[in-house]
């Protein structure tokens, strides 16, 4: 069985997710501005496919795989008795890291349980208002599944771009290296 939803940004699809996460088929977005959001395929089988974007934003859009991050320690002691709105409070694996999908040569394969894509949109300030779709397929080419179709599956999402600019950040934005961070390796 295979399911499969778009779904919000700042969901974390981990690979025992139940997937009763809501779904999210349109979006209005203003010129100059990014848009993210996710799509989550949950299955019990392996699945092989490689991806298809259909839709004239195509020069505007990126793709991610969202791989995971081993996470050794998510609480301590003092915080556990304080905080209670965890994803989870026991080490394992967490999504967290983007990897291009060109880097995969466009293919996705995919084991028992859930992951998701990350599919992110730069609206252009010049781009003029109006509809748009985005249609992502991922195409069946794994011969050994019980899938007998072309696509395993086929999302689309509405973008109606509005006719008014977002403002020009000033938020200064900094990356911190903290050299203790990676002292054990």
């Amino acid at each position: 069985m295979i399911i499969t939803k778009q779904i919000s940004s700042l969901q974390k699809v981990r690979r025992d997710s139940s997937m009763n996460y809501n779904e999210i088929n349109s979006k209005a977005v203003l010129k100059g501005e990014r848009f993210s959001y996710q799509i989550a395929l949950g299955t019990d089988e392996i699945i092989t496919g490689r991806l298809e974007i259909l839709s004239e934003l195509k020069p505007y859009i990126k793709v991610f795989y969202i791989d995971n991050a081993v996470m050794d320690t998510p609480i301590t002691r003092a915080e556990a008795a304080f905080e209670c709105n965890y994803i989870t409070k026991q080490p394992g694996l967490m999504p967290d890291i983007l990897v291009p999908f060109e880097q995969k040569g466009n293919m996705w394969r995919t084991s028992k349980g859930a992951g998701a894509l990350w599919i992110e949109v730069n609206i252009p300030r010049d781009i003029a208002p109006g509809d748009s779709d985005i249609t992502i397929r991922l195409c069946n080419i794994n011969s050994t599944t019980v899938l007998n179709l072309p696509y395993i599956f086929e999302k689309n999402m509405h973008i109606e771009v509005i006719n008014e600019q977002i403002m020009p950040q000033s938020l200064i934005y900094t990356r911190w290296f903290y050299a203790d961070c990676i002292a054990i390796y």
